[in-house]
């Protein structure tokens, strides 16, 4: 109105925040383009960007007007690059606060997708631009991986790839929920043009979010000083820009022999998590020795649940540290909580706070349980493992010095409530058809085409045999079908276990598999410690590193050696074998005999036990760091190895 009184009503009508406010009120596309038609290109790209000036000003309260802005902005200018950027991000934040289905052709992630790949076909953008856009793509991509809606992560991926195909994280990303997914078509060729990149990253030095992140090499056919490397790129990424002279050398005292030795757990899995299973105990014993002083540095932002509060009640000082800044928690780390000794549990895996650590918050780091494998950070002093599992002839492929337990470095759970034996056809298993249950619960990134394959001929070598597995992704349960049809076995043969929250009743059920059958590379850790609790064998398969290892050390201690796979073949060749009538005889006595055995004896590598050995590792470790400080040696020097023999639980 005031526009036509002042004779200029045109003009007013192509700027500013008139022609605005007309498509907030109109709100009808038709409009848009019909005015849009009467005025030049310049005119049209001009008002484009007033809108996304006001879509960009309103809040999360004005999402639907903001996107419909978006909408508008791109019908008066579709090439521009902001405003697709802008409403596509828009749509996928929408994902992770709606209840849907993995579904990749899902509305709100198709929008998202439209925008971004026409825009990336009207325009010619930037390499910076392009390499934003992909590596927002990539994160919002691993965020919806956490979530458990991989397929969406893979459009998200593919997506990233189509607006820059030389992207060099997107090709890591793409390979890791491949793998994921069980998608295996390609794999070889993928992952040598993968090997490639990361290769060429490394001669660079320094620091680098190399394309295989840490986690994805352990479980790959990655040599020891690869991941050693890539270890160390990552770690020296987390260090960059915050890595100062170490705060502890001036301040922290020593405890006096009266005091108590402050040691820190931090971990971003102390709730329902396999690592919150094994350390419970762990806590609950150290709760008894009056010197050790055990404060949790808990770094997940979420509730921790009935796991992570009984945790809680078993330390004395639990401190919720995901909000705090790096320089914050070590700060805290330092000055106020004054610990001595801190315990990483998280290493490369979620939660992580190696950034933090970086800073040397205490004057000895230990690496221990939650990653089994070298962080590559020359601020963690020491990798806690035990002979087999880290033998010595590994050090060449560790940054951090060996620190050995006795017998096996696992904390068993030796107080874990075992419910009733329940019926095979309460788990879908007819057991008069089935002569005998091969069993693998291991995460499906572990299971990889090799050791698929090799279970596949054993199915095939003994009649009326099935392969028990856990319940997966839909999609990676048709994947894994789809490649036992081609290899020649039945659908039939392949049975997924359904997940029950109970996990007294999920022990239980172990005991109706015969042999479980580990995962080579990356071998089963908290999942066979259930499998040994619960008395059944398991068929493991050692690699190089700790975390293919971890089996023939729960074997060993636990009596189960004659299980131990020298390779790929041998472990085919030992399957068939324990499935016969002679190997069936053996089974059944390890079962009976040597299980219970171990239930008795689990003192030996039971809780009480492993945590008398773990606080004398802890003041041997204290000791040795005050003697080397009161020498007045170099703090950077590289401390000594330790060997412990067994700590029987009354010589404290």
């Amino acid at each position: 109105r005031r526009s036509v009184q002042k004779g200029k009503w045109w003009h007013e009508m192509t700027c500013g925040k008139c022609w605005v406010t007309c498509m907030r009120r109109c709100r009808s596309h038709i409009l848009v383009l019909v005015f849009a038609s009467l005025m030049g290109p310049a005119t049209m790209a001009r008002d484009a960007n007033h809108l996304l000036q006001e879509a960009n000003a309103l809040g999360m309260d004005r999402e639907e007007l903001k996107i419909s802005l978006l909408k508008e902005a791109l019908l008066l200018d579709p090439s521009n690059v902001e405003a697709a950027k802008s409403l596509s991000f828009t749509r996928i934040s929408q994902l992770f606060r709606i209840r849907s289905a993995d579904d990749p052709q899902h509305p709100i992630l198709t929008e998202a997708e439209a925008a971004l790949d026409d825009v990336s076909k009207r325009t010619r953008m930037s390499q910076n631009t392009r390499n934003m856009i992909c590596n927002m793509l990539i994160n919002y991509g691993h965020n919806l991986e956490g979530r458990d809606r991989p397929l969406m992560a893979l459009q998200l991926y593919l997506l990233a790839a189509r607006i820059d195909p030389a992207h060099e994280n997107t090709m890591g990303s793409l390979y890791k929920v491949r793998e994921w997914l069980c998608v295996w078509e390609g794999r070889e060729e993928e992952f040598s043009r993968l090997m490639n990149v990361v290769q060429r990253q490394l001669q660079q030095g320094g620091a680098a979010q190399t394309s295989l992140q840490p986690l994805t090499a352990v479980s790959q056919d990655v040599d020891p000083l690869t991941q050693l490397s890539i270890a160390k790129a990552w770690s020296l990424l987390y260090s960059s820009g915050v890595h100062r002279e170490n705060p502890f050398l001036g301040a922290m005292k020593p405890p006096s022999a009266k005091k108590a030795l402050s040691v820190g757990y931090i971990s971003g899995d102390l709730r329902g998590h396999a690592v919150s299973h094994q350390m419970l105990m762990v806590f609950r014993q150290h709760m008894v020795n009056k010197r050790i002083r055990v404060v949790v540095l808990n770094t997940f932002a979420g509730n921790v649940g009935v796991h992570g509060q009984e945790i809680k009640s078993y330390v004395n000082k639990w401190v919720d540290v995901n909000p705090m800044r790096d320089e914050q928690l070590a700060a805290t780390i330092t000055n106020t909580l004054k610990i001595h000794i801190l315990v990483d549990l998280s290493g490369h895996t979620g939660g992580t706070r190696l950034s933090a650590l970086s800073l040397r918050p205490t004057p000895v780091i230990i690496s221990f349980l939650g990653y089994g494998s070298t962080t590559g950070a020359s601020f963690v002093d020491y990798f806690l493992s035990d002979h087999k599992a880290s033998p010595p002839e590994m050090s060449y492929a560790h940054s951090e010095t060996f620190a050995y337990l006795p017998v096996t470095y696992y904390p068993f759970n030796t107080r874990q409530a075992i419910d009733s034996t329940p019926s095979y056809e309460d788990v879908g298993i007819a057991r008069g058809q089935t002569s005998f249950i091969f069993a693998c619960f291991n995460r499906n990134l572990k299971i990889k085409p090799d050791v698929f394959e090799v279970w596949m001929k054993v199915l095939k070598a003994v009649p009326r045999s099935v392969l028990w597995l856990r319940r997966f992704h839909i999609r990676v349960q048709e994947n894994l079908l789809r490649h036992a049809e081609r290899l020649g076995v039945s659908n039939a043969s392949i049975i997924f276990a359904g997940r029950i929250p109970d996990r007294s009743k999920h022990l239980a059920r172990h005991r109706l598999a015969d042999l479980f059958l580990d995962t080579p590379r990356f071998g089963g850790h908290s999942t066979l410690a259930d499998v040994f609790w619960a008395g059944v064998p398991s068929l493991v398969i050692p690699g190089e590193g700790a975390s293919s290892r971890i089996g023939a050390s729960m074997a060993s201690a636990l009596n189960g050696s004659v299980f131990i796979a020298r390779d790929l073949h041998d472990y085919q060749q030992l399957a068939i074998q324990l499935a016969s009538q002679r190997g069936a005889q053996v089974i059944s006595r390890w079962k009976s005999q040597e299980a219970r055995q171990m239930h008795e004896e689990g003192a030996r590598v039971g809780s009480e036990t492993h945590t008398r050995s773990l606080e004398s590792m802890f003041h041997s470790m204290w000791e040795e760091f005050r003697a080397r400080r009161h020498s007045k040696q170099r703090a950077g020097r590289t401390p000594k190895a330790f060997v412990l023999s067994v700590v029987h639980a009354e010589h404290r």
